[in-house]
């Protein structure tokens, strides 16, 4: 006679086994989705914190160009404004002047002064003509503000340099408060 339990017995044990199988893979596969997730988000931080510093950085590095071209503004609109103030402007004198705040700011094309026209005749890199600013909206802003302070410009392709550019001017006045040059 033939055991008809013996099948039985090793299917049952066949089933087990697959079961505990299938249970193992489940939870290998669980560790692995959860050590993957956690690798994920420790990587997704660290990506954040060099973001977050590569922004201060570089936040920290355009304060610093952008507080030193204020300065050589500065300097050139009352080098000019004292030249007034003598009673004329020395062309040469007000270029050189011009030249040496230049000279220290790499990341500058340059720094012009213009007349009350618009006209560019100072500045740091001779030109065979006479570029003329009056269309700019910095060049505008200083001349229709009397009070105008350091001013950005929407970025333009320059007369002068032919790259894309954003121009930063300040106002520069008659000894009466009235619209004299511009620097940019």
């Amino acid at each position: 006679m033939v055991s008809t339990q013996q099948p039985d017995a090793s299917f049952g044990f066949k089933k087990r086994l697959f079961s505990a199988l299938v249970l193992a893979n489940c939870f290998v596969y669980g560790i692995a989705v959860f050590s993957l997730a956690k690798s994920w988000a420790r990587y997704e931080q660290q990506a954040k914190i060099t973001s977050q510093n590569i922004t201060k950085i570089l936040e920290n590095n355009i304060n610093g160009e952008l507080t030193s071209i204020e300065t050589a503004l500065h300097a050139v609109k009352h080098e000019t404004e004292g030249q007034i103030t003598r009673g004329v402007i020395d062309r040469e004198s007000l270029t050189r002047y011009i030249t040496y705040f230049a000279a220290d700011l790499p990341g500058l094309l340059g720094i012009r002064a213009t007349d009350a026209h618009g006209n560019a005749f100072y500045g740091a890199k001779k030109h065979e003509t006479v570029v003329n600013v009056a269309d700019r909206d910095y060049f505008v802003y200083e001349r229709d503000n009397p009070e105008g302070g350091l001013f950005f410009s929407k970025p333009v392709l320059g007369h002068i340099s032919k790259k894309w550019v954003i121009n930063l001017s300040h106002r520069i006045n008659n000894l009466d408060g009235s619209f004299c040059f511009g620097s940019v």
